[in-house]
């Protein structure tokens, strides 16, 4: 029976939504490699969750990070500050010097040594922001007493450092005086400790920098 247009056109309708329908779903496509319109719907709907997903943890890192820079900020300035404090307490004012000799001179008083010599030297600027201010000594006694007082130089709580100690037999005229020609020693010191730099310095300083 030959086929009427009506047959013809529902047969043709009938093709097109089966080509639909496997162009849309993908089921006989696969076979052949090609994803269908459903499969690249889902693809890309899967894509833009994983993107959302990290947008999100990206989000949520910034958040974070700002947070804790923060915070890292304010426990290093803590620390700095901290650190300031101590160094403050350390360091002498310059005012604070003259006081601090007498101080070095007392001990070895209190230690039963004589101090022989005693020559300031020119301060020098430096290591910044501090000027360096240093003093040789000479004091003389015995081994034990030397010892007591070089450890109570370096034990005063503002940074006084004993360097360049040398110890030799006293000359027998200093060493009479205590009545010992034979144990009696003379210990060559340099005594160094830093001053906060005055105006004038830190202007040179940054005058030169």
């Amino acid at each position: 029976m030959a086929d009427t247009p009506k047959s013809t056109t529902v047969l043709l309708g009938l093709i097109a939504l089966g080509v639909g329908y496997i162009g849309w779903s993908g089921d006989v496509l696969n076979y052949l490699g090609i994803d269908g319109v459903r499969s690249r719907q889902e693809a890309v709907a899967a894509k833009e969750d994983t993107l959302a997903t990290l947008q999100a943890q990206i989000d949520t890192a910034k958040s974070d990070l700002a947070r804790e820079s923060v915070e890292d900020v304010q426990a290093r300035t803590e620390a700095y500050r901290k650190s300031l404090d101590v160094l403050r307490s350390l360091v002498p004012e310059q005012r604070e010097v003259a006081n601090i000799l007498d101080d070095v001179n007392l001990r070895a008083k209190v230690r039963g040594l004589t101090v022989s010599n005693f020559v300031p030297a020119a301060p020098t600027v430096g290591p910044e922001p501090f000027d360096t201010y240093s003093y040789q000594f000479s004091v003389v006694g015995r081994y034990n007493q030397v010892g007591a007082f070089l450890t109570d130089v370096a034990s005063l709580r503002r940074i006084m450092v004993p360097t360049e100690v040398s110890v030799v037999r006293a000359e027998p005229a200093r060493a009479r005086i205590f009545g010992d020609t034979l144990s009696m020693l003379e210990a060559r010191f340099n005594v160094r400790t830093y001053v906060k730099a005055t105006q004038a310095a830190e202007d040179s300083i940054n005058a030169g920098t």
